[in-house]
């Protein structure tokens, strides 16, 4: 089964074309978007080290260098990860700085090895911003002039998603400077769009194929690093996984602690007649998450 989540406030008055924040159910969206313009075009590959892409910032001797699309998108890259809340944090600062580009801000706070928290693809830690080098790096691949443009031309016009972009005022995401983790604005009608092509293997309800059988199947596969425990106690209040052989749901939250796995912006979990494949989203008075 194939699904999302989005917690939030009632509102009764919603309906399937009310434009709302996806938050980090935007990582699939993401995670889509990457195959689509760069997999799937051959322009790039899932494993190929990002240094090769930004040879005006890195080389094969900087350890962040040998972080992969893959492992960014299963957060297994090992970039920092950062409080998007703390309007002093000085990444946000930058990126919402209108005289600042986004490659500017990655080169100075992200695309570093001063602020790499482990080797890339040996362990997990669920991350947000790690998703924008992905951002600057669709746009360099294809050619066009910003994430906006990379979703619009390979997600958006061929699936028929027309009230989605990155240009989303509530979470100040832009083409130009995208929250790609989290800063998506859709509706219910047009998420049910991509959420079916991924269930038909990657094709659309009249057999257009958007991405192929064995790139849609990669977003369902583990992706990198040596773990899928994540704890509760850290500062971003990620979910923990259990293990296959956990047997019961009498847990504290059946939803996050039924979750076992990652792939590629997709969450694995445990359901009640087969495994469910889904991402999680959250908004509230008080803290947006995930």
């Amino acid at each position: 089964m194939l699904t999302f989540f989005l917690r939030s406030v009632e509102k009764s008055d919603w309906t399937g074309d009310t434009v709302f924040t996806l938050w980090s159910n935007a990582k699939m969206v993401t995670a889509f978007t990457f195959i689509a313009s760069v997999v799937e075009t051959g322009l790039g590959y899932l494993d190929e080290p990002i240094y090769l892409s930004f040879p005006d910032i890195l080389t094969a001797d900087d350890m962040v260098g040998r972080a992969t699309p893959r492992m960014i998108l299963s957060h297994a890259s090992g970039i920092a990860a950062l409080n998007r809340m703390n309007l002093e944090e000085p990444y946000y600062v930058c990126k919402y700085d209108a005289s600042k580009t986004l490659t500017e801000c990655l080169k100075e706070f992200l695309l570093t090895d001063e602020t790499i928290l482990f080797e890339p693809g040996t362990q997990n830690q669920y991350s947000n911003e790690q998703w924008d080098v992905l951002a600057e790096l669709m746009a360099r691949k294809t050619g066009l002039n910003n994430m906006g443009e990379v979703f619009k031309k390979y997600v958006a016009d061929p699936i028929g998603m027309s009230n989605t972009s990155l240009d989303c005022p509530s979470v100040q995401s832009t083409s130009e400077k995208p929250h790609p983790s989290w800063g998506f604005c859709s509706t219910a009608n047009d998420m049910a769009k991509l959420v079916q092509v991924l269930a038909n293997e990657g094709s659309m309800k009249d057999g257009t194929q958007v991405i192929s059988k064995r790139n849609a199947q990669q977003i369902f596969r583990n992706g990198a690093g040596s773990a899928v425990n994540y704890s509760k106690t850290s500062p971003l209040g990620a979910p923990q996984a259990m293990t296959r052989c956990y047997g019961d749901f009498d847990i504290e939250d059946p939803v996050l602690d039924s979750i076992v796995g990652y792939g590629l912006g997709t969450f694995f979990m445990l359901g009640p007649k087969g495994d469910w494949f889904v991402h999680l989203g959250k908004t509230t008075d008080e803290i947006p998450g995930i």
